[in-house]
């Protein structure tokens, strides 16, 4: 199976800054379509409650992430119990529930810093819903790390 990848994965790797856009994006729909082929689909309902009450938390935290939010918070705001909400949500996402918090919080950072050039780092930082300049940088450094192992 690399093997099939591998070529793709090289052009890519050996690719400059005049190879056009589309050619890029081909070896990616390439790569892309050989892992998708590769692994098994699971169909999920839309229909199905898990799957809807999922959407509509992480909708709810996407919006208030830079509100302080904990599973106390959360469990009790859609009405369970605080380890099923925690088992369902890292069944369901993939993720723990303070791991997509950051994610969510570092998003809006990024887009806070996009937007917003008068305010400090350190103001966005706090704007962003992270507790200090420490953990925002603790997450960031965290996540560039899991970004350099995939």
């Amino acid at each position: 199976f690399n093997t099939k990848l591998l070529p793709y994965l090289q052009a890519l790797v050996d690719a400059d800054d005049n190879t056009l856009e589309i050619i890029l994006k081909g070896y990616l729909n390439l790569i892309f379509g050989y892992l998708a082929s590769h692994y098994k689909n699971v169909a999920i309902s839309p229909k199905s409650k898990n799957v809807s009450i999922i959407v509509e938390i992480l909708d709810f935290i996407n919006l208030h992430c830079n509100e302080p939010l904990t599973l106390d918070i959360l469990s009790s705001r859609f009405g369970y119990n605080k380890s099923y909400f925690s088992r369902l949500f890292n069944k369901t996402v993939g993720i723990s529930l303070n791991d997509y918090l950051n994610i969510a919080r570092l998003n809006r950072f990024e887009e806070l810093l996009q937007s917003n050039t008068s305010d400090s780092l350190t103001d966005i930082i706090y704007k962003a819903g992270f507790q200090s300049p420490s953990t925002f940088y603790r997450v960031k450094a965290i996540r560039k790390r899991q970004r350099s192992l995939r």
